[in-house]
């Protein structure tokens, strides 16, 4: 029985994890995308060309393929890759087999997130594969953004503002772009200069600030808290107190109540 290929979209980002197993592939690239080797793996590929030649991916090494690239690749055998695809385009030309040890945590972590879906708070998602593609950006060369001291005091207390305001009914790191006239890319950059974290740790800090205090003023049902803290369900409120405060809602509620 062949293991099933895992696809998730968060944010921005399309992901797809891709089983070890035989292939044979021909597209043109209908948007930027990185890749990720899990296991060194060969065949043969083509790149704008329907020459195929010999190409051996080592392990821990990545590969950029710009939009509108065509692409013919096949392998006897295969091996676990993961792909991201990007709502923006890199400033590099199509890249193969750079090996980039630093892009191993956030990609073993996105594996983790694709095998196992339903227990993952999606803004943690989208925020690694910011990460990773931040560190391929690193890798290839690319000098880094030139987006700090875009946010102001002035500009924060309205990304605040807006957050707290659309929590319950979902606000995405779209929406809050929007707010402040800018490109999701910008805003993530800006954010992340003025604060140096993500705009989705930044709004899931709010998130558990906001379930924390409902938890606290009153006696709601847990799963009532979590929708009006934006969380999607009881399950993800619990994981992520679990995972960033070190304790479940239940043991929190009965703390505060003492």
């Amino acid at each position: 029985m062949i293991e099933p290929i895992r696809r998730l979209s968060v944010g921005r980002f399309a992901l797809t994890l891709l089983p070890r197993q035989p292939y044979e592939a021909r597209y043109c690239a209908a948007a930027p995308a990185l890749g990720f080797a899990f296991e060194t793996q060969d065949g043969d590929h083509a790149f704008d060309s329907d020459r195929l030649r010999p190409y051996r991916t080592r392990a821990n090494s990545f590969a950029y393929v710009p939009k509108g690239c065509s692409l013919v690749s096949r392998s006897r055998l295969g091996g676990e890759y993961l792909t991201l695809t990007l709502p923006d385009a890199l400033p590099a030309p199509q890249t193969t087999d750079r090996l980039a040890p630093d892009l191993r945590p956030a990609a073993h972590r996105l594996r983790a997130a694709l095998l196992a879906p339903e227990r993952v708070e999606a803004l943690e998602v989208e925020a690694l594969a910011q990460e990773f593609c931040d560190q391929a950006a690193r890798a290839l060369g690319l000098p880094p953004p030139k987006a700090a001291g875009w946010m102001t005091p002035q500009r924060l207390a309205k990304l605040d503002a807006a957050i707290d305001a659309g929590l319950a009914e979902g606000v995405t790191v779209a929406g809050l772009a929007a707010t402040l006239g800018l490109s999701e890319g910008f805003f993530s950059r800006a954010v992340k200069a003025a604060l140096g974290v993500s705009p989705q740790a930044y709004l899931l800090d709010h998130k558990l600030a906001r379930a924390r205090r409902l938890m606290t003023a009153g006696e709601a049902d847990l799963s009532q808290v979590a929708l009006e803290a934006g969380f999607a369900s009881h399950a993800h409120l619990s994981t992520a107190f679990k995972r960033y405060l070190g304790i479940t809602p239940t043991a929190f509620r009965a703390q505060v109540k003492g």
